[in-house]
């Protein structure tokens, strides 16, 4: 109870259809947010007021295409995993 982990058991157990998958993962770092939706990641520099960006990390890895004005509905899905931090 009130541990948000997931058990890698079944990875470990060659079960990997099996393994349960968080919805969303969240980190920062300094005044850094991101977080990954699947295969879509969104950075933020400078606090709550900081500019978006938006990756597909399928298609680049690298994140050299910010992709925040070409979806603003992902876009706006992602802020709210961030400002809920």
């Amino acid at each position: 109870d009130g541990i948000d982990g997931v058990s890698m058991a079944p990875t470990l157990l060659g079960q990997t259809n099996r393994q349960e998958q968080h919805a969303y993962l969240y980190w920062e770092f300094k005044d850094k947010q991101a977080a990954r939706m699947g295969d879509w990641k969104t950075v933020r520099i400078g606090g709550k007021e900081g500019k978006l960006e938006l990756y597909n990390l399928k298609s680049d890895i690298g994140e050299a295409e910010d992709l925040s004005e070409r979806y603003p509905d992902i876009v706006k899905s992602m802020k709210e995993i961030l400002d809920s931090f």
